[in-house]
């Protein structure tokens, strides 16, 4: 076949096209934007520790008095609903290191567990002060299928990221944008102690799962 200048041509344009296509390709321009989704539920569950203690004269003593105590509370978690009940190993120290010349021996041991019966949680913790807890943790509000609703929270983060992206792009006439990077966090519920006469819960709240996502686009 015989090479005429026409085929020269056509792969001095090729190449030429290769080489403007290649400096597109390899030289996008980079964006930054932020997102934010959420999903609001009513709570279905409240988690909820709390402390016991006991002194004696005697570690025996000390340790007996609060593991009939510890047995005691278990019953009155299991009436008012709680699952998944937990209790530490007793923590056994000299009532001296509490208090300054005081005798004897003091032993203590964490509960903790959940209850749906989110209606009641005011009585409950008074309750729980009434059998002898020393102290109880602000009721933490919980929901099945937290990890669900997180991935929703997520997906609607990154939906409006993408809108974000989507404009820019288009204010800067680009084409395609593709993702280079995402950095996300989200929110978490906190649990803070709460002191005899001081324990006010309101059950039946909105749980609230953010997150937030940082995304890097390509754009072209």
């Amino acid at each position: 076949m015989e090479v005429t200048w026409k085929h020269y041509l056509l792969g001095i344009v090729t190449a030429l096209g290769l080489m403007v296509i290649y400096q597109w390709i390899s030289n996008p321009v980079y964006i930054s934007v932020s997102g934010t989704g959420e999903v609001s539920v009513p709570a279905t569950k409240a988690i909820v520790s709390l402390s016991l203690s006991e002194t004696d004269s005697t570690p025996e003593g000390a340790l007996i008095k609060v593991q009939n105590k510890a047995i005691t509370m278990r019953d009155y978690m299991k009436q008012k609903g709680f699952t998944e009940i937990v209790t530490t190993q007793p923590q056994l120290i000299p009532a001296s290191m509490i208090v300054s010349g005081m005798n004897g021996y003091q032993v203590s041991v964490t509960m903790g567990g959940s209850t749906t019966q989110l209606h009641e949680l005011n009585t409950i913790v008074a309750g729980f002060y009434s059998m002898g807890a020393t102290v109880v943790s602000q009721p933490t509000l919980a929901v099945e299928d937290e990890a669900k609703l997180g991935d929703e929270a997520l997906s609607d983060a990154l939906k409006r990221a993408d809108e974000q992206a989507k404009q820019l792009a288009r204010k800067n006439w680009k084409m395609f944008r593709l993702v280079a990077s995402v950095e996300q966090a989200d929110s978490g519920v906190t649990s803070t102690s709460t002191s005899e006469g001081t324990a006010e819960v309101t059950g039946g709240d909105t749980f609230k799962i953010t997150k937030a996502v940082s995304v890097t686009y390509r754009l072209w």
